[in-house]
């Protein structure tokens, strides 16, 4: 989702732990999370679509409860 957040909007990047999470869930994203890797010159967009993408799953999952 991330990833796909930030090409849709032009950012190219690249997920590092990615493969690790998926394979034990959230038990290694707890620890190590997953790192998000954008060219310098797209750093202050990135942050803002990914903070804006937070924003949205944190609403959808306030209206599921």
């Amino acid at each position: 989702m991330l990833k796909t957040a930030l090409e849709a909007e032009g950012i190219p990047s690249a997920l590092h732990n990615e493969n690790m999470t998926n394979l034990y869930g959230g038990l290694i994203s707890a620890f190590t999370g997953v790192d998000v890797f954008v060219y310098e010159k797209d750093l202050e967009r990135a942050k803002k679509i990914l903070n804006e993408n937070e924003n949205q799953n944190d609403n959808q999952n306030q209206n599921e409860n």
